[in-house]
């Protein structure tokens, strides 16, 4: 079965058919007529016509499949100048010339102001330290009334702080990045002097770059809370939200509590969340102990298509530049007014846990490698395999737990954990390597112990223990090295 007209004239996405991804989510299907399709992309991060190339990609393809609006919840221009906002309205009108579609019906901009936007001249612009002041007063989208009128001026339309626009008779609420940090002034108070208007049996959009704090609690990124205080009055609120470039095929990416809250990722590059071996926390130092390079993931162009029913609001994910799903749709259904069946905990109840494949070995090798400090070391390096749906799991790996046991006598206990991605677990499942590697310093695993005279003891030993998980933190059946004497 195919996902309702999700295909529509673009032929070349015939591999992101699929409506039995939805029902992967166990929470059925929409029934009766579409309302509504939106697409939907983030921090699209434009600083050139090359790099608006990806945007272009994103615009065409929600023109093949007819889309009602576009989404962009802000960062559209990386350094905050207006030739480079000039070339985001450059490239929407190409796509949709008097902002109407193929079929010649109006397509809806839906877009906000970002961090980027407001303050990029600052820390993202190159050229900003060589251009004059004079330069910068009449260019730095954030000085004087710039923000205004450069909107005005290159969109064709009014702009405000917040707007309210109407899509098909359902309500959209933007709201564009403050000069004060991460919140959008006044927003709370524009939604509580609008609830009347705002409260009802059908979902309202409301826009803003970060996530309201506390929604996707996973990532660095999110705002003072004053908008989460607001929202949690709405049950028939959808707040689409960017900033933290987290991956969107990570399943919390979609987050479900007094409303519902879904992050839009990045069109740009996706940023990958800490604590692995192989990855980094925004804004951190890099731990000393790391003997992997971070992940960095400039590849792939995620995007999403939000289609309303009367009964379900279905998020489909996928990867523009490889025309593939990036993981089942979000099906979210809606009665009552409110969303519901889209809780962390009970998705995590029905979705399965990734598996290893039947007769799955762990390999470990020795090398003199270097760190990320870049220093020389003795290392040992744990190799596995992926753990794929196109392998036989049910469900993809997000990350794998790489435990190293220790054994002394008849005690066996964990020596030390670490947690790796798979090298592009963050692209569709074909783009992703076939194995993983952990690394471990020499010096970080267990040492025998010395008796008076020196000699080593030796009963001490130790193993490598793996186990995928997902990323609500369930994990597969573990498999194992035989245990290695010291």
């Amino acid at each position: 079965m195919t996902r309702r007209d999700f295909i529509g004239a673009g032929a070349a996405f015939a591999a992101l058919a699929g409506r039995g991804l939805a029902a992967a989510q166990g929470v059925g299907l929409a029934t009766g007529t579409r309302r509504l399709r939106i697409g939907i992309v983030s921090d699209i991060h434009v600083t050139s016509e090359e790099v608006a190339q990806r945007f272009r990609l994103a615009l065409e393809h929600f023109r093949s499949i007819g889309v009602d609006g576009v989404c962009i919840t802000g960062d559209l221009a990386d350094g905050g100048v207006k030739p480079q906002l000039a070339i985001v309205a450059d490239t929407w009108f190409k796509v949709f010339p008097d902002n109407k579609g193929a079929d010649g019906k109006p397509v809806e901009k839906l877009f906000i102001y970002g961090n980027h936007d407001i303050g990029g001249h600052k820390y993202s612009y190159p050229e900003g330290k060589t251009k004059s002041k004079e330069w910068m007063d009449a260019n730095a989208i954030q000085l004087g009334d710039n923000r205004k009128t450069f909107w005005e001026e290159l969109f064709k339309e009014p702009w405000e702080p917040i707007w309210k626009k109407t899509v098909k008779d359902y309500t959209f609420v933007g709201g564009s990045w403050s000069r004060g940090p991460y919140h959008v002034d006044g927003a709370p108070q524009w939604l509580r002097a609008h609830a009347d208007e705002l409260k009802g049996p059908k979902p309202f959009f409301y826009l803003q770059h970060p996530h309201p704090k506390g929604t996707i609690p996973y990532v660095w990124s999110g705002d003072d809370g004053t908008i989460t205080a607001a929202l949690k009055e709405f049950p028939n609120a959808v707040a689409i939200t960017g900033h933290s470039h987290a991956p969107i095929l990570d399943e919390r990416s979609l987050w479900q509590g007094e409303f519902t809250c879904v992050n839009a990722g990045s069109l740009r590059y996706t940023s990958i969340n800490g604590g692995r071996e192989n990855s980094r926390t925004f804004g951190v130092e890099d731990p000393k102990t790391s003997q992997m390079n971070f992940i960095w993931a400039p590849d792939g162009a995620p995007a999403m298509t939000m289609d309303v029913y009367d009964d379900a609001i279905i998020f489909a994910r996928y990867d523009l530049a490889d025309k593939q799903p990036l993981g089942a749709d979000w099906v979210v259904p809606w009665s009552n007014g409110t969303g519901h069946g889209c809780s962390y905990a009970e998705r995590s109840r029905r979705l399965p846990v990734p598996q290893f494949a039947f007769g799955a070995t762990v390999k470990v090798s020795e090398r003199r490698g270097k760190n990320r400090r870049k220093e020389e070391v003795d290392q040992v390096v744990v190799e596995f395999p992926n753990v794929r749906k196109m392998e036989g799991s049910l469900a993809r790996a997000y990350d794998f737990e790489v435990t190293c046991e220790a054994r002394d006598f008849d005690v066996e206990r964990p020596y030390l954990v670490k947690r790796v991605f798979s090298p592009k677990f963050y692209l569709p499942e074909r783009k992703d390597s076939k194995t993983v590697t952990c690394v471990f310093a020499k010096d970080e695993l267990p040492k025998p112990f010395k008796i008076n005279d020196g000699a080593p003891r030796a009963t001490i030993a130790w193993r490598f223990v793996v186990r995928p998980c997902s990323c609500f933190g369930k994990k597969g059946t573990a498999i194992s090295t035989d245990w290695f004497t010291a």
